[in-house]
């Protein structure tokens, strides 16, 4: 992974702050991508207190539309200002991330629990097809650990695999779990976001993602 000092839309933010402070410039954004509905207030003057610690105060608004239900800020940050929203953020931390699901194994127990894993995607999501029967059956018995079997499937999101699938990480921070599809048999794989463009060997959508 490049360093978060490598980075070049985050060497801008840097540079930008001592020009404009730390302060996030925004812009109107009154409308719904979706439905095209004007947004109604749900929450006002929201902070980032505790988490990533993002200057300013945040309105969110609503779609009207029942079937639509999207939720957006107004006003949003100008495009120049977002990698100030990151400069903190977790994803830009140390390098040494361990995956749940496809780490390194270590030891008999450590290979053990990577054989189990893999059953249950297998069973669970249809994750390497060709694993023998014998260990689908044995994944599928971390059923009977539901905190494991959740944290598992949270790992790939619920997505069952495709094949030959496409598959887009919107907001995707350090690429982590595109990689992590990538291991799992998933070989169309983009993300869109503002870190992972730098990954080596990442797909990466430079361009606006727009909603049709």
């Amino acid at each position: 992974m490049q360093p978060l000092e490598g980075n070049t839309n985050f060497q801008l933010a840097r540079e930008d702050m001592k020009n404009t402070g730390d302060q996030i410039r925004t812009r109107p954004n009154s409308d719904c991508y979706v439905c095209g509905f004007k947004g109604e207030p749900l929450y006002q003057r929201l902070r980032d207190r505790h988490i990533f610690s993002v200057p300013g105060e945040w309105d969110l608004k609503r779609s009207p539309d029942p079937e639509c239900g999207l939720v957006w800020l107004d006003p949003m940050p100008i495009e120049k200002d977002i990698g100030k929203a990151y400069l903190t953020y977790f994803t830009h931390g140390s390098n040494e991330q361990e995956n749940v699901v496809c780490g390194k194994p270590r030891g008999d127990l450590r290979e053990l629990l990577q054989y189990l894993k893999h059953g249950f995607l297998a069973s669970r999501y249809n994750y390497n097809d060709g694993l023998g029967t014998i260990q689908r059956i044995l994944g599928y018995g971390l059923y009977a650990y539901p905190l494991l079997a959740d944290a598992l499937c949270r790992g790939v999101c619920y997505v069952k695999y495709v094949p030959q699938g496409r598959l887009l990480d919107v907001g995707c921070g350090d690429g982590s779990y595109i990689q992590n599809m990538q291991r799992l048999g998933w070989f169309h794989t983009f993300c869109y976001g503002y870190y992972c463009r730098y990954l080596h060997g990442m797909k990466s959508l430079a361009k606006d993602l727009l909603i049709r």
